[in-house]
């Protein structure tokens, strides 16, 4: 069997090249499989049927609705047909948020688009107050992916579904906040969801909701704890915003930050309780993405997207479960890229030493948190933006991922092809020894990464060759 090589094509890349030149570029990388964000934050670009959304408030809808007259996804089948290409849904769950509430003020102040009735349908925080992305446990919010899955697969003659959702469970948001790449810094925020929904799903688990609360609440009064004493400090990485704790104090406790966070839990399990509460609602999230594709399309197949940062967070790399993930897709695509992962990881490393080390220094924190995330070879912290992570990190997440689906689905790492970084280009040796190291580590395809019209042709080329030396050493073990 070939390798699969997938790659995402945005609507803005097919009307900018047209679909004649968008599949001469895919042919350099001896792609396959066409990913299009055929359902992404701008919305649906393709001809949605009412009908199919009868049972959410949420409907939906473009922000360029020539989009949906022209039927781009329909033209990408179409076209994709004369080539034998596969063709995947990038259905996405990336809605930006409610206007003017981002946090700590950072990245997007406003968005320009916004789902009917979304606000009906956001997270509630600790104080009772909406949050800027949707509650993954509202039923109107599932039912309007549902709806957006079996809608395209009941009409569009596509291989499956590359289902997108990138979110941090309500630990690391009280730790660090945001991880968004528009952010670059700290800020706790009030962790979520305490929404119905969520209350009446911990009740049934048998949570304590006011312990939860409580412990929720002294959390975050830790983790403001470290913000305060980095800002008082002149650290540039502690964000601006408001405190929302009651608590004041600006200095280092006196078992040191880590002990009194692990005190913490111990305390108050109910904290970890609910952290796992969020990360249940993901799953079952998954879950019925999953069934809704097999009931509409029973050959159609589902890929779940799993974000970065799961490889970079112990919190993150708990939370999303490879073993539990097998049982509701098709294929898994991890994001593994090392030429961004290292800016990526060197934020992330910020984020957590100002959390939880605050009185070690960073280097120290570093080493620590690569012994327990598994990593061995990654270059010193301060050149981590420049060198990427190592090679040796993405064998092991390769083959950790393999092991722990148990080779029951195939993996797909998504490598990126000139992800905007601002410290270290992509370059072609990158994406060749990249694409080797997954195909020794296991894997049995690729999602070039992150978009279409990001990458340089001499990056396509690199990935091309590099595919065609690995479907070579395929046939010749076979």
């Amino acid at each position: 069997m070939s390798f699969f090589v997938g790659l995402p094509v945005s609507p803005e890349s097919i009307k900018e090249d047209g679909l004649e030149k968008t599949l001469d570029k895919l042919a350099m990388a001896r792609v396959n499989a066409i990913i299009f964000n055929a359902h992404n934050p701008d919305g649906a670009h393709y001809h949605y049927h009412a009908d199919q959304y009868a049972f959410t408030r949420l409907k939906p809808f473009c922000n360029d609705e020539r989009d949906v007259e022209e039927d781009l996804l329909e033209k990408v089948c179409d076209e994709a047909s004369r080539y034998g290409l596969q063709v995947y849904s990038h259905t996405m769950c990336y809605e930006g948020g409610i206007p003017g509430f981002w946090p700590a003020g950072e990245g997007r102040e406003t968005v320009s688009h916004q789902l009917k009735n979304f606000m009906d349908c956001s997270q509630i925080d600790l104080f009772g107050r909406q949050n800027f992305r949707p509650c993954l446990n509202n039923p109107d919010y599932r039912q309007y992916y549902l709806s957006a899955v079996r809608d395209q697969l009941l009409h569009y003659p596509l291989e499956g579904i590359n289902f997108n959702l990138e979110r941090n469970g309500p630990i690391s948001h009280v730790l660090v906040g945001q991880y968004a790449s528009s952010v670059h810094n700290r800020k706790p925020m009030a962790p979520i969801c305490f929404c119905p929904h969520c209350l009446a799903k911990a009740k049934e688990k048998g949570i304590n909701i006011d312990r939860a609360r409580q412990g929720y609440m002294e959390l975050l009064e830790f983790s403001e704890r470290s913000w305060r004493q980095a800002g008082k400090n002149g650290d540039p990485f502690a964000g601006a915003g408001l405190p929302l704790g009651n608590l004041r104090d600006d200095t280092t406790p006196a078992n040191g930050y880590f002990m009194t966070f692990f005190r913490l839990l111990m305390r108050y399990p109910e904290i970890l309780q609910w952290n796992q509460l969020w990360f249940d609602g993901i799953n079952s999230f998954f879950a019925e993405v999953y069934s809704t594709a097999k009931m509409s399309n029973p050959h159609s197949k589902v890929g779940l997207h799993i974000w970065h940062h799961r490889a970079m967070s112990i919190f993150e790399r708990a939370g999303y479960d490879y073993d539990i993930l097998r049982r509701c897709c098709d294929w898994i695509k991890p994001k593994m890229d090392p030429v961004c992962g290292g800016y990526r990881y060197h934020l992330d490393i910020q984020r957590y030493h100002q959390a939880l080390f605050y009185d070690v220094p960073i280097e120290k924190m570093y080493d620590a948190w690569n012994t327990m995330l598994g990593y061995t070879q990654e270059p010193p912290f301060e050149e981590l933006p420049r060198s990427g992570m190592s090679l040796d990190y993405l064998y092991k997440d390769v083959a950790w991922a393999v092991q722990e689906s148990r080779g029951e689905v195939p993996i797909y790492p998504g490598i990126g092809l000139d992800m905007p970084t601002p410290t270290k280009m992509t370059e072609p040796e990158d994406v060749k020894k990249e694409l080797y190291t997954i195909y020794r580590a296991g894997a049995k395809g690729v999602i070039l990464s992150r978009s279409l019209g990001e990458m340089r042709e001499c990056n396509l080329k690199a990935a091309g060759d590099a595919v065609d030396e690995i479907n070579a050493m395929t046939k010749a073990e076979s």
